[in-house]
């Protein structure tokens, strides 16, 4: 082919068009092996000849061409102008046909360029093209498009955290998809949609609807065994969410198994391992199986070490020491209070420095008010735990104090009245081991007020105000044997 292009580029008058055919033919080639570069070169050879003697339909081909070239090699915007360009040669055509199965598909095509560009309002509009050209030409073909289209804003708004919004997408494309006549060939969409949604409702808390629906897109065998393993890792996210430790290790268990055998990945390289890892080694230690816990926070460490070593420019210097106090939360429950408070102390530190911090996030007493206030409550908070458990009350104290001072600052009403809750209890009991038995009281008081508040119907809000109101009891019947021990003292 490019002997014989060789040859008649001798003479570019006579054969332009074969010219231009040969130029075509060697760009499709191109593509297919993947030599993008050259095909988009020997695309717009063709495109230039084609346009010089007039052939309209040619020329916008070649321009579609390049598009999806470009597309293909991630040039996002590249090839949104490209595909402006064959639309706008397009539209000056009289009698152009409308509403075709190839102009669906290249606005699905322009909508993830897109979705890729973090331009969500510009992908509703060529998605709602994509919705005209569906209600003229109504079949199985334009409806997919239509809800691949969908699933891609929902995608953009997911990532953009709006979660309700992005909802409503999958839940309509799982509602399109299932009313197609020729359903059961298009199930992968259906189940795939299920998975997407799941994943919108993990995110909003709602961890027993999305394990659901999980469990029903996993168990369809409908996805191949990348998506198999991450959905598995879904699934075992909810359950540790929800506390059902043994139950959220079987699957990830499961996960493990797929992306280790089946496909033959390793997981240090993994980009859902730092997923996996976190999942593991909270449920694990909640089990109290801390080797293992512990063992998969140093492979997590390692994993993040390495991404820090690729990617220098990359802040992965808290993420690590988050890692770090992950596992002083092991540590602390093996008794080993003092390496928990050093690694807690080490991405306080962290967490507290200058380059850290967002100007704007900081008040006059240079306590967080978003940035990582929750982070530096967690720290506080398990630092007076240790102090309290090696009998350190007046320590303990002061950390709660602190924790406390951060969580009134919060917006977060429901995290901020929880937390506010625990502060006060953990307070009272250092009160009462500072023999301060009527302070400690008060704050197991407050504390059950809190709770009452929450969630009064809860039984686990029950169980906390019983708790309570036995430490109340304690308190007041001591502080009622010290008083009356000193008026003793007194009248003698």
């Amino acid at each position: 082919m490019l002997y014989l292009l060789h040859v008649l580029n001798k003479f570019p008058n006579r054969f332009s068009l074969a010219i231009a055919i040969g130029n075509f033919a060697l760009a499709k080639a191109c593509f297919a092996l993947q030599f993008y570069v050259d095909a988009l070169t020997y695309f717009d050879e063709a495109r230039r000849i084609w346009q010089i003697n007039g052939f309209v339909k040619r020329t916008v081909l070649c321009y579609r061409m390049q598009g999806l070239v470009a597309y293909t090699n991630a040039e996002y915007s590249r090839s949104m102008e490209l595909y402006r360009k064959a639309i706008a040669i397009e539209s000056t055509k009289i009698n152009r046909e409308k509403g075709t199965l190839h102009e669906a598909t290249v606005f699905t095509t322009m909508a993830h360029c897109c979705h890729m560009l973090g331009d969500i309002y510009e992908m509703e509009v060529y998605t709602n093209k994509v919705k005209e050209i569906n209600s003229i030409n109504y079949g199985s073909e334009f409806v997919l498009l239509t809800v691949s289209c969908q699933m891609l804003i929902g995608r953009s708004f997911y990532e953009e955290l709006e979660l309700e919004v992005a909802q409503k997408f999958y839940e309509d494309s799982i509602d399109t998809v299932f009313h197609l006549p020729d359903f059961k060939d298009h199930q992968p969409f259906y189940y795939f949609n299920k998975w997407r949604l799941g994943c919108c409702l993990c995110r909003q808390s709602r961890f027993s609807e999305a394990l659901n629906l999980f469990e029903l897109s996993l168990r369809s065998n409908m996805f191949v065994s990348r998506i198999q393993s991450t959905v598995a890792l879904w699934c075992g996210t909810c359950l540790n969410r929800m506390k059902q430790y043994h139950e959220a290790l079987k699957y990830l268990e499961e996960s493990y198994v797929i992306r280790t055998t089946m496909l033959s990945e390793d997981l240090m390289t993994d980009p859902y391992a730092v997923d996996y890892f976190t999942t593991h080694g909270f449920a694990t230690s909640r089990i109290g199986s801390y080797k293992e816990s512990l063992e998969s926070y140093d492979k997590l460490k390692t994993i993040l070490l390495q991404r820090q070593a690729e990617h220098p420019k990359s802040r992965y210097e808290v993420r690590i020491a988050s890692c770090q106090f992950h596992s002083a939360g092991v540590y602390y429950r093996q008794g080993n209070y003092k390496k928990a408070r050093e690694l807690t102390l080490l991405y306080l530190g962290i967490l507290k420095r200058e380059e850290n911090i967002d100007e704007n996030q900081k008040d006059e007493n240079n306590i967080f008010i978003h940035g990582y206030s929750k982070e530096i409550a967690f720290c506080h908070k398990l630092l007076g735990q240790c102090y309290y458990a090696e009998s350190q009350f007046a320590k303990a104290a002061k950390e709660f104090k602190c924790e406390m001072n951060i969580l009134e600052q919060r917006t977060e009403k429901a995290i901020m009245d929880n937390g506010l809750a625990w502060c006060k209890f953990n307070l009272g009991k250092c009160y009462f081991g500072l023999r301060q038995h009527r302070l400690a009281a008060e704050q197991f008081e407050v504390a059950i007020e809190i709770w009452k508040y929450c969630d009064v119907n809860h039984l686990k809000s029950v169980r906390k105000i019983i708790r309570c109101a036995w430490w109340i009891k304690k308190s007041r019947s001591v502080a009622n044997r010290s008083n009356s021990q000193w008026g003793k003292e007194q009248r003698l």
